[in-house]
Order: structure tokens, then C-alpha cells, then sequence
């Protein structure tokens, strides 16, 4: 592990371009820092706030003070956030289903399937270990919200068991940062996949800085500033929090492997570093290493657009019309008495049963003072206020007048339509940040380690696992009907038309129901291809002359024929099976030759099985008796069935 640097190096201060680059994405970040301060406010419930002119957030007073400061003891500030609602059910419905991930092998070697095969099941393992479903979440709430969310994922040398007491390494482990539109910033003008270089300013503790490896310099000024500037502009926070400034520039002609710098306080606190966004091998990659997420995407702007801040001014006229019923409320609705002057012996109590004694005067007895209706259109007014929201975010009603079920289907179908641009953006960032990660996996995952993944039928060990198995397999895709939201009854309907076909056993089609996922009904054929590649290696290994080499066995009673077939069929074809030697070849050929057998031998059991249950209905059918209501069939003519008086 690195060593700290003493307290008398100097830090020197950053390359000219590199501040000139810096000062001009501040800038553009900056002007819309206050417009998603305002939605973040009306996120969390505080919505009694606006943007002044000079860009910062001035949040008004919701209560009155015992000195009278604050609003008017008339005045009702109330808030009912739909925003808040209206953005749960969309994380809700982007980050309810993992991600099925699939790593395409990046050639037709066994090998390099095998180790595909296996970065898959790395990527199941890291979604759990690497808590990406809360990082997902934070994700989509940023996209949502403001607009745009980012992750980086990066390799934590800090955490796990200790490896090395001298150095204090640890074994280390796969984490992801998460960072707001508001701490990352590129070339304005230029839209983040084309920049070639972002940064990132992040409130950090001044010890956690200081004790980084490699710390170049001796004292630091806490300078960060509040997420959230309200009612004055951004003042230093007072629990000793630094802003610390990355700087990543990708690969280039004038820096073949990019640079990242570390600045905090105007200077560069750590010693200059190569782009980190590299592959298994430690080649760079000239890629973000930042993956964003977007919600809106404006074609006319480097930055995006969130949803809330479309719905501000709608959540205004709610929080008003509420506040205004209220205000009726306690002006109407307050039980007052009309009475003459000295009308009223004693004050009006609310004793229940108490006498009420008055003096009439001039015949006026006293009355409860008429209430007159509340408004109507303030109940209008607030309903198409968040109607205008659930349009906003796809979350329409079923209108009352539409019943037909085709009618229903159209205006779901049409929600969903809305929402399926984001969802494979999704996809593709749910890519990208898992092939990052794989990278990471195999450029660090070098001690010989147990690596435990949960495998379909318990809890499977990988002894002595390296990162170097994958193979550099990392080209990880997630499809996006993979990560669509999708309700039980839909997955039931699924199964059952799968049920019905005759593609799914029974007992498969209610374990996918009960459990409510599709995804388990395909893991019959994944380990039908999983076992036809092992019995490919066999084969190799003995044409190779290598240690379990031999001619694999077809077994009729557990394997399916027709996948093991197309596998087979489909290596038969490449040009490792022509360079094979000629007996491996031959025992190929045999494999595909019994299984070949096998298929033809149940498909003639199939039909004499449904020959036989033919037969049977056919034999039940006639000798069943007739049913009640149906005619008899007609009797032949007789002696005993002629009329009386008829001819003898």
C-alpha cells in the first residue's frame, strides 16, 4: 500500500488547461444547480421555496413564530406532495425486476462460452454482494427527479479480510459511487458520451481526504458548500467537510492512457493518475468511466431533464387550493352565534346539556351563523392539478366513462409506451455498469479466493477462483423486457399460454406462478447447453490427448435430444471440430447419432402413447349411455309394437 507523503511536500497547483476546462463546466453546471435544488425541495416535501434571480433557493416560512415572524397566523401553508408519490411508483416500477444479465462469448471456443457462462453468474453473485439494487434505485431517483444520475464502479482496497498486516491491505471488493447531476460536469456544449473529459466535485471529511494514499501536502481549508442554498446564498458547511475535485480526461493523442487528477483547495493533492476506465488486462478503454442515466433526453442541450420539474407549478395549485380549503375552513366552518347586543347572559361554553339563557330583545333570538358551501373550484382546480401530474409521469385513471376491457388495455398499453425509452435506457446503463465491474473483477480478483455464488440449486463454491477465469468475457447485455415491470397476473397469463402449448411441464408452470418470475422456466435448457459445451470439452481433450479426454455417453433418461443436438450440430461446423482429430471427430458424430436415436425412439412412443388414448376415448365414446334429453334411437316394427285392431 502506498505511504502517505510527508507533511512538507507541497501540493502544486493543476495545469492551466485543466482549470480553464474546470471554470467553464462550473460554470454551465452551476446555472442550473438552483432549478434542481427547487425539484430536490419539492421531492422531499418542501415545497414552499422558489429561485431567485440570482440562482439560489429562498424557502419561505411555514410556520408562525410566538414573536410573529414567519407567514401570517392566517395563512395555511400546506402540502400534499403527489410529486413524492408520483415519483415511487416509477422507481418502483424500473428497479422491481433484477436484471437478467447475458455475457456474449466473444469467439465460438468452448472455452470462452465456459468463462461467459461463468461471468454471468458473477454478475448474479454482484448484484447482491455489490448491493446494486440500492444503487439502482438511487439512480433512477436522481434520473427522475433532476434529471440525470450517474455511477462509477471502482475497486475498494479498504474493505474485506485483512490480506497483509504490515501494508494493512485488504482483500478488496467491486463498489459503485453515486453522484447527482449537480456534482458532475463536462465540456458545455457537448453531450457527456462525446466529452472528453468530466469531472466531479464532492463534499468530502477533511481527515478521509488527508489520510488518502499518497496525500501530497499538509493542510487543508473546508470549503464544501450546502447541497441546498436557502434563503441566503451557499455559506461553508461547519462540519469540516472539503470539496474535492476529479478530474478524468479519456485517452487521447496527447495522453495515450488519459489522465485523472485529484484537487481539493485549488491544488493537487495526489499524485497524477492514468484513466482508470481500463479492461481485465489494464488496457485503457476509451469509454466514460462515469455510466449516466437520463429520463428526458434533449437532443438541444448537453444536459437532460427530470420529470419534477415539469409538475412544480401543478404541485403549487395543489399545496394552494389545499391551503385554501383549509383557510375556509377555519373561517366558515367556525361555530359562531348571532345574537342582539347584551343579548347573551353568560359566554357560550361547550358544556354539554348547559342551559342557555338570553334577553329578547325586539323579538331577535339568537342563531348559529350561516355557513355558506364551500368552492367547488377548488376542488376542480386541485383535481386537474394532479391529473396534469399523472400525465406527467404515464400514471393515468382508467376514465370512468371506459369499461370495455380493449379500451383498458389501450390506455395501460399507452403508459407503457411512454415509459419504454427509459426502460432500455435503462438496460443499456444496467450494461454498461456491469461490464465495468466484470473489468474490475478480473483485473483484481487475484488472490487465490473462494468465491461463493448462488448457483440454481443452493449455494455453489468456485474453489481457487481468479479473475483471470473470465477470460476477459465482459461484453455484458441486459435486454430490456428483461427489466420491464410486469405484474403477477401477467407473468400467470404467460405461463399458462406456455402451460397450454405443451412447452413447460406443469410443476415448472406453478412454480413460476407461486413465485411470481418466468425467468425459471428456460434453466431446463440452459444446463441442456451447459452440458452439451462440457461434453464438447471432453471430446477436445481427446483430441488433444489431455486428461479427461474420452467419448461421452448419451444418456436417454435426463438429457433433451433436440438441444443437444442443435449443439452439437452447431460445433460440428466451426473450424475447431475440422482441426480436431479424426477419431474425436467420429466420436462426435456418434454422440449426435444416439441422440438422434433417443429422439426417434420417444417420438415413436409419443404417437403410440397418443394412438392409445385415442383408442380409449374412442372405445369410452361407444359404449357410453345416451345423456339425459337426448333422443332414443328408433325401434324396429313388431308384432308387440303394432296398434290395436290392427290386422292378425
Amino acid at each position: 500500500m502506498s505511504v502517505t507523503a510527508p507533511p512538507s511536500v507541497k501540493a502544486p497547483k493543476p495545469p492551466k488547461d485543466v482549470s480553464e476546462r474546470l471554470d467553464r463546466g462550473r460554470r454551465r453546471n452551476s446555472s442550473l444547480t438552483g432549478k434542481r435544488n427547487e425539484a430536490w425541495n419539492f421531492w422531499r416535501g418542501d415545497q414552499y421555496c422558489y429561485v431567485a434571480n440570482a440562482g439560489y433557493v429562498v424557502q419561505q416560512s411555514t410556520i408562525t413564530a410566538i414573536d410573529g415572524e414567519g407567514k401570517p397566523r392566517h395563512r395555511m401553508r400546506l402540502v400534499r406532495n403527489e410529486l413524492l408519490d408520483a415519483v415511487e411508483h416509477e422507481v418502483a416500477a424500473a428497479t422491481s425486476r433484477i436484471p437478467s444479465y447475458q455475457v456474449n462469448p466473444s469467439t465460438i471456443d468452448p472455452a470462452d462460452i465456459s468463462a461467459a457462462h461463468l461471468s454471468e453468474k458473477i454478475a448474479r453473485y454482484g448484484y447482491d454482494a455489490w448491493r446494486l439494487r440500492e444503487i439502482r434505485e438511487q439512480i433512477v431517483t436522481s434520473a427522475i427527479v433532476v434529471g440525470e444520475g450517474f455511477g462509477w464502479p471502482y475497486w475498494d482496497q479498504t474493505i474485506g479480510p485483512l490480506v497483509d498486516p504490515e501494508t494493512g491491505a485488504c482483500e478488496g471488493e467491486v463498489c459503485v459511487r453515486l453522484f447527482t447531476a449537480n456534482e458532475v460536469y463536462w465540456e458545455p456544449g457537448v453531450r457527456f458520451e462525446t466529452s472528453r473529459w468530466h469531472a466531479i466535485d464532492q463534499a468530502r471529511p477533511l481527515d478521509e481526504v488527508k489520510a488518502l494514499p499518497n496525500f501530497i501536502g499538509s493542510e487543508l481549508t473546508p470549503d464544501a458548500t450546502t447541497g441546498e442554498t436557502i434563503n441566503q446564498r451557499a455559506k461553508p458547511q461547519v462540519d469540516q467537510l472539503v470539496m474535492v475535485t476529479e478530474y478524468l480526461e479519456r485517452p487521447s493523442a496527447a495522453w495515450p492512457r488519459g489522465r485523472r487528477l485529484t484537487m481539493a483547495n485549488g491544488k493537487v493533492i495526489l499524485p497524477p493518475e492514468t484513466y482508470p476506465c481500463v479492461d481485465g488486462r489494464g488496457d485503457p478503454v476509451d469509454e466514460p468511466v462515469l455510466h449516466k442515466l437520463s429520463r428526458i433526453i434533449d437532443p438541444d442541450s448537453d444536459r437532460d431533464m427530470g420529470l419534477v420539474r415539469h409538475g412544480l407549478d401543478a404541485q403549487r395549485t395543489i399545496n394552494d387550493c389545499v391551503s385554501k380549503e383549509s383557510e375556509w375552513k377555519n373561517l366558515a366552518l367556525n361555530p359562531q352565534i348571532l345574537a342582539p347586543i347584551g343579548a347573551l347572559v353568560r359566554r357560550l361554553t361547550d358544556e354539554p346539556g348547559a342551559v342557555v339563557e338570553y334577553r329578547p330583545i325586539g323579538g331577535v333570538a339568537p342563531q348559529w351563523r350561516p355557513v355558506p358551501p364551500i368552492p367547488g373550484e377548488l376542488q376542480r382546480m386541485r383535481e386537474e392539478a394532479a391529473g396534469y401530474i399523472r400525465r406527467l409521469f404515464a400514471q393515468n385513471d382508467i376514465p370512468s366513462q371506459v369499461s370495455a376491457a380493449r379500451a383498458i388495455q389501450a390506455v395501460i398499453e399507452r403508459d407503457e409506451n411512454r415509459r419504454a425509452a427509459f426502460v432500455a435506457r435503462l438496460a443499456d446503463f444496467d450494461s454498461r455498469l456491469m461490464r465495468h465491474s466484470l473489468y474490475l473483477v478480473q483485473r483484481y480478483y487475484t488472490e487465490r479466493r473462494l468465491v461463493k455464488i448462488r448457483g440454481r440449486f443452493g449455494w455453489e463454491s468456485i474453489p481457487d477462483f481468479k479473475g483471470t477465469d473470465l477470460r476477459g468475457q465482459a461484453d455484458v447485455v441486459v435486454m430490456p423486457a428483461s427489466i420491464e415491470p410486469r405484474t403477477k397476473e401477467s407473468i400467470s397469463q404467460t405461463v399458462m399460454n406456455y402451460a397450454q402449448l405443451g412447452w413447460v411441464d406443469r410443476n415448472e408452470a406453478m412454480f413460476a406462478i407461486e413465485n411470481g418470475t418466468a425467468e425459471s422456466l428456460i434453466e431446463d435448457y440452459e444446463l441442456d447447453v451447459a452440458k452439451a459445451n462440457r461434453q464438447i470439452r471432453r471430446i477436445e481433450a481427446l483430441s488433444a490427448g489431455l486428461p479427461g479426454g474420452d467419448v461421452p455417453i448419451a444418456d436417454a433418461e435426463f438429457d433433451n435430444p433436440a438441444v443437444m443436438i442443435h449443439v452439437l450440430s452447431q460445433f460440428a461446423k466451426t473450424p475447431e471440430f475440422e482441426q480436431m482429430a479424426p477419431p474425436a471427430q467420429e466420436a462426435t458424430k456418434l454422440l449426435v447419432q444416439q441422440y438422434r436415436q433417443i429422439q426417434a425412439t420417444r417420438d415413436q412412443q409419443a404417437a403410440q402413447q397418443q394412438a392409445m388414448q385415442a383408442a380409449q376415448m374412442g372405445a369410452s365414446n361407444a359404449t357410453r349411455p345416451p345423456t339425459n334429453g337426448s333422443k332414443p334411437l328408433p325401434s324396429l316394427p313388431s308384432v308387440q309394437s303394432q296398434p290395436q285392431g290392427g290386422s292378425q
